[in-house]
Formats: C-alpha cells, sequence, structure tokens
C-alpha cells in the first residue's frame, strides 16, 4: 500500500511541476531543478537523474487539476 502511495505521489510531483519552455529561461529552471531535486532526494530514495522535474505556473491551473485527475 505505500509502494503505492509513494509511486502515486510521485507521479503526482512529476506532473505538477510541469513548466512552459517560453516563460523561464533554462538557467533559472536548472537552478529551480537543482534545487527542488536536492529537497526530494532528500525524502525520497531517488537518484537524481531518475527526477524529472517541471514548474506549472497557476496560470496552467487546468492543466494541473486534469493531472492530477488522472493520477488518481
Amino acid at each position: 500500500m505505500r509502494e503505492q502511495s509513494v509511486t502515486a505521489a510521485k507521479e503526482r510531483l512529476k506532473c505538477m511541476i510541469h513548466y512552459e519552455n517560453n516563460i523561464l529561461d533554462e538557467e533559472t529552471m536548472g537552478c529551480i531543478r537543482r534545487d527542488i531535486g536536492n529537497v526530494i532526494t532528500k525524502y525520497v530514495d531517488v537518484e537524481p537523474e531518475n527526477i524529472e522535474i517541471k514548474v506549472i505556473l497557476k496560470e496552467y491551473k487546468k492543466r494541473e487539476l486534469q493531472c492530477l485527475n488522472s493520477t488518481n
């Protein structure tokens, strides 16, 4: 049960942190990804290279909600 919850949480997290390439420059995105990746690896047993990080801005809330609903 816990493994399923962890897997679902990881999938929701992956989906929720989706970003649009034209909104943030690559340098800023790299810094955000690195910082978030460091936090994730602190609490989740996962290798940094196995983490995909995306950022969703509030204006893309509809996509975020669709993503959350698709992983439930």
